[in-house]
This record gives C-alpha cells, structure tokens and sequence, in this order.
C-alpha cells in the first residue's frame, strides 16, 4: 500500500532532503510539516505551549554547553541586542576568568586627577574583598597593570549575591 507522493518531484522541499531521504521518508517529512502547518492555523494554542516549552529547551541545552541564561525574559528580549561587551572574559578563551584589556569610553574626572593608575587602584581596592572568581581575575589584571602585590582596604565592603559589590 502506497501513500503519498509517487513522483516527489513535486513536493516543495530543499534539495538536501531530495538527496538525503528516501521516497518514503520525504513522503513522511513532507507530511509531518503539513500536520504541524495545519495545528498551527487551526490551533494556536499549541504555539502556547511550544513556546514556553522551547524557551525551556532551549535554556537547560544552553546550561549543558555552560551558557547560563537568567530566565525566559532575556532569552525572549535577546533579539534586541545590537551589540554584546565582555567585560570580564577570559573564561571562553581561556577556561579561567581574566580581564584582557579596558578600554575608556569616558574621560577620567578631575577628582581622580586623571590618573588611570588610581582608577585601577580604586578598582582593585573595591574588588579585592569580594571572594568571586571574577573579583579575583580583576584584582590579579590590577596587580599586573600596577606591578605591585598589595591594595588598599575598603572599610565598608559589602558584597550583594547576584549584583556585585556595594
């Protein structure tokens, strides 16, 4: 018993399936993509449910390959990103948190005497009570810049899970 397609010389799909799939299988696949064609017009509410359930996919594949992704919404809100900035990397090019390199995007104000040393010093002051890994990578970027060991102290450190230091 034969079903489908004959000649599937006539079925509207890409030139890797004709290649890839047998007469059955392109038959089936063809199918299959008109059965979800047909769900999705007659049925919205199974985009209700395919969505939530791709974004939920999609986030624990993305945690498998060490992609974390805080929650739906900025998975949902990712196709508005122009532009994205590490600016605490190393740990894609290297397997450790490092800084690679600043860059100012601001002039200094005149109360830090426009010295980019005392810039790095306040930074590395500020990071180096924080136990975070990528607190540490800048206090080590700071300590090779400066070429000194030692930093100041912050009197009212104050580290805030999930947002920094404060």
């Amino acid at each position: 018993l034969g079903v489908g397609y004959s000649n599937t010389d006539n079925i509207p799909v890409s030139q890797m399936e004709r290649d890839n799939y047998t007469t059955e299988a392109l038959n089936w696949a063809f199918a299959f993509r008109m059965a979800l064609t047909v769900l999705a017009i007659a049925c919205p509410c199974s985009l209700g449910l395919a969505t939530p359930t791709a974004v939920m996919v999609g986030t624990g594949v993305g945690a498998v390959n060490g992609i974390l992704i805080k929650g739906a919404e900025p998975l949902e809100n990712a196709h508005k990103v122009k532009a994205v900035v590490f600016d605490k990397t190393g740990t894609i090019t290297h397997g450790i948190p490092m800084v690679s390199n600043i860059c100012m995007l601001k002039e200094l104000s005149a109360d830090l005497g426009k010295s980019f040393a005392t810039l790095l010093a306040l930074i590395g002051t500020a990071e180096s009570g924080s136990e975070h890994p990528l607190a540490t990578a800048v206090v080590k970027y700071v300590n090779l810049i400066t070429n000194s060991e030692e930093q100041g102290v912050s009197e009212e450190f104050e580290s805030v899970a999930g947002c920094g230091i404060k």
